[in-house]
């Protein structure tokens, strides 16, 4: 017998240390993802997709691989739009005291929610995040979280509150030392300086920005500016900008963008230059990929036709503008009532399936409750004829498995009860009584 339990105890043991190995194991990839995340996201990426969630073991292990894995795909670009992976890593953390992991949770969930459309949801979860920015010292981490924000504000038309996030996300990349982080969110400061009256700031942020990318070889940056320098051309209607860029930076940096296409045919009709503008506008419509895109291109051909004196034409293309801002407005006011419809839907669904599914154990504990009470009368009736008739103790056990055994075949309870009944009694009487002397 001792040999047995030495056996049992050395095999739980080596399961045991085979457990801890394997989970040992599994934190030391996560731990090497998590370590390179930020430099190589698309190494991570392929750590984290070789690891056999299954095998994890534990809630911990797997709500960390779930939020590295959210990460990973998220700096990779590659947009998710369901809260199906992230969702455990939210849950986990939010019942313990890991405030930095539950930062970033509430931050992938942010974006998550975004990428879906859900603005709203994204914004809860971003606000939530901020309430944990105080307990993380990832300045890195808390200046994506107030860039995010200060994007949201900004698709909100409020500028004040917009520009506040971005100066703190600048403030946090600057610590972080993220320079071309810097750059993007000065991209994103300079048009709202411009939209709230600081039009020289923002302009002097966006040259600034320009020249870094400039020197740099940045095109992807520069290609930013030129699009806003050209776009505050317009509106600002200083055609010099343009001028100023062509004679600085020449032609051939200019990239074949929407705004540029524009800015130059603006310059050009401005000066009454008809088959260059033709030329240009004509492109600028083929790269319109938006309702505001539209508006900016019969807004530019408005202002053109109007300083030429074609009034009837000029006053067509502010009708049609006209017009396409009201539909844009229209879109902009209807999409929370959208958004809020499509998430009353869902709610509603989730409620008729918890119904459904509180139904369904009724049901169940019913059935059961009734085959127990059957199993009960059944026993109890064989007994009283084991006792009226008498016989063996040690052929009751027999006489009840045999009495039980056809509940499993029978569906209606009455006939499973009567079958059962003559099938005891007559199982009964074939077994011998017990002697009475």
């Amino acid at each position: 017998m001792n040999k047995i339990y030495k056996v049992i105890y050395g095999v739980f043991t080596a399961a045991t240390l085979l457990s801890c190995t394997e989970n040992k194991g599994a934190a030391g990839l996560l731990q090497s993802a998590e370590d390179i995340m930020n430099e190589r996201p698309d190494s991570a990426l392929v750590i984290l997709q070789g690891i056999d969630t299954s095998e994890l073991g534990t809630k911990k292990l797997t709500a960390w691989h779930a939020l590295l894995l959210s990460q990973a795909l998220d700096k990779n670009y590659i947009d998710l739009q369901s809260d199906s992976i992230i969702g455990p890593a939210v849950r986990y953390y939010e019942t313990t005291h890991d405030h930095e992991r539950l930062f970033r949770a509430y931050y992938y969930l942010g974006r998550i929610y975004f990428n879906a459309g859900k603005y709203n949801d994204s914004m809860h979860a971003y606000l939530k995040a901020e309430e944990l920015a105080g307990r993380t010292d990832d300045d890195f981490a808390k200046a994506l979280l107030y860039a995010q924000i200060g994007s949201l504000y900004r698709s909100y038309y409020n500028d004040t509150i917009s520009l506040e996030f971005f100066e703190k996300a600048y403030e946090h990349y600057e610590k972080a030392g993220m320079e071309s982080h810097m750059i993007y969110t000065k991209i994103s400061m300079g048009p709202i300086y411009n939209d709230i009256g600081e039009y020289e700031k923002g302009l002097a942020m966006i040259r600034e920005t320009l020249q870094w990318g400039h020197d740099n070889e940045r095109r992807d940056v520069c290609a930013e500016c030129f699009d806003l320098i050209f776009l505050m051309s317009m509106t600002k209607d200083k055609p010099e900008l343009i001028d100023e860029c062509i004679n600085r930076y020449g032609t051939d940096c200019l990239p074949s963008s929407f705004w540029v296409n524009l800015g130059l045919g603006y310059k050009y009709g401005m000066e009454g230059k008809a088959d260059s503008y033709r030329k240009l506008m004509e492109n600028a419509w083929s790269l319109a990929d938006s309702s505001t895109d539209s508006i900016s291109v019969l807004f530019a051909e408005y202002k053109i036709l109007k300083s030429h004196g074609d009034y009837e034409k000029a006053l067509q293309k502010h009708e049609e503008m006209f017009k396409l801002e009201e539909e844009s407005l229209k879109r902009t006011l209807t999409a929370p009532l959208q958004e809020a419809y499509v998430d009353f839907l869902d709610v509603k669904s989730s409620e008729q399936q918890t119904i459904i599914r509180n139904k369904e154990l009724t049901v169940k504990a019913t059935i059961l409750f009734c085959i127990v009470i059957l199993m009960t009368v059944v026993i109890i009736m064989v007994i009283v004829e084991v006792f009226r008739i008498g016989i063996a103790p040690c052929s009751i056990g027999i006489v009840v498995r045999i009495s039980l055994a056809p509940i499993l075949i029978w569906d209606g309870i009455f006939s499973v009860i009567l079958y059962l009944y003559d099938f005891s009694v007559s199982a009964i009487r074939a077994i011998p009584r017990v002697p009475t002397n």
